[in-house]
This record gives structure tokens, sequence and C-alpha cells, in this order.
């Protein structure tokens, strides 16, 4: 199958400036094959060298053999430069050990969850472990304002749900509601205490640091109990 043309693909991220994504991608099919992992080729087609980050989040998949994992986030980053191509697999995880690790970062709104990738000129001497952080343990992080960003972003499905499967759809459909609600009672309570402080004169003369002492007390005392 020929490269599909990723320029046509190029999609908005929140925080930065967005460019085209100057990639192509051997497919644009992201539907999980059960037994066996899905093999993609990435092709540069920019001018100058590129660092690109592909980045999976989802409770069912992840990139085999990552650069960088952490729970529902698994990641494969390299330095390209214009015609040169990586390789990288998708495939299905150990669903008897599921880990809901950076659950709250990725945004996640279905346990299959999507794929990204995202790319930037590079400023890299190569593409060693060392030049893109010294601690595997941790992600690699795209900070916000950063200029000329290409990204796309894609769903991911499965071939054929399990019944596995389904009982991890359950137990994420059950993590999920509870984020939402401990998302809409902090929004609340937060929309509260700016009034309480915007009614007092002496909370207001000293800026919005009460908020900081109020909203952990409330953690502390309704998140327990509310939400358990």
């Amino acid at each position: 199958m020929g490269l599909d043309k990723g320029k046509q693909q190029t999609a908005k991220k929140p925080g930065f400036n967005c460019k085209p994504f100057e990639f192509e991608i051997s497919s644009t099919k992201f539907q999980i094959p059960n037994d066996k992992p899905l093999k993609y080729t990435l092709k540069c087609t920019a001018d100058e060298k590129q660092d690109v980050i592909i980045q999976v989040h989802s409770v069912f998949f992840e990139i085999v053999g990552a650069r960088r994992k952490h729970g529902v986030t698994s990641q494969e980053f390299h330095v390209l430069g214009k015609n040169e191509e990586m390789t990288f697999e998708i495939g299905l995880k150990d669903l008897t050990n599921v880990s809901y690790d950076n659950f709250e970062h990725a945004q996640l709104a279905s346990a299959a969850g999507f794929i990204t990738f995202t790319h930037y000129k590079s400023s890299r001497d190569d593409d060693s472990d060392a030049s893109w952080g010294p601690n595997k343990n941790l992600l690699i992080v795209i900070t916000d304002g950063m200029e000329e960003v290409g990204f796309w972003k894609k769903k991911l499905s499965v071939e054929t749900e399990t019944d596995e499967m389904k009982k991890v759809k359950e137990e994420f459909g059950v993590k999920l509601e509870g984020e939402k609600k401990y998302e809409e009672i902090d929004k609340m309570e937060m929309d509260r205490m700016r009034k309480e402080i915007g009614k007092n004169q002496s909370a207001r003369d000293d800026g919005f640091a009460p908020i900081k002492d109020m909203h952990k007390k409330y953690l502390k005392e309704k998140y327990e109990c509310v939400i358990s």
C-alpha cells in the first residue's frame, strides 16, 4: 500500500500554532486486529529535520516496544529528515493487568482511546535517548506555546470485541463517570469559593491565596466521602 498524504489530515491542537502535517503514513486505518499487532510506516516530507512524537492513549492498545510508557500512554519518537522513514506497531495490551496511570492527563473518552502524531523543527544533535532526556520513566511532554507544530489525531478501534474487553469497558465506564463527578464537583466548589472571595474585602486584598487553603480542605473533607 502506498503512503497516504498526511498533509490532508491536518488538525488543530489547542495552545499551539499548528502548521500542515508534513508526514505521510502507510495507512490511516486504525482498527487493530485481536491476534497480531498492526505495523505502520511514517515518512517525513518536511524540508527541515523534525522531531516526531507518536502517542497512543488507550486502555486496550499500546505501541509495541515503545520508547516510553506509563499507564494508559505509550510513546515512540524519533528525529527524521526529509524522506526518512520510521516504523511502529500497535497491538493489544495484557488486559489481565490493566493500569490507569496517567488517565487524568490522557483525557480518554473510551477504552480504545486514540493515537496522536506531533512534529516540529528539531534542534537535537542526534536521536539518542540522552538527547530526548535521560530519565526513561518520564513521558515526553510537548510544551504549550511552541511555534509551528504539526498535529494529527485519530481514534483507535478493535477488530473484534471480546468478553474480556467488555469487562474492561465496564470498569473504564465506572472510572470515567467518577472522574466526571470529580470535575463537576471541583468546578462547582471553585465557583463558590470565588464568589465568597469576591464578597470578602480582606480576602480580595490578600488576592486569591485563600482559595488554595479552602480548596485543599474541601478536597480532604468532601472528595473522600462524596465519591468513594
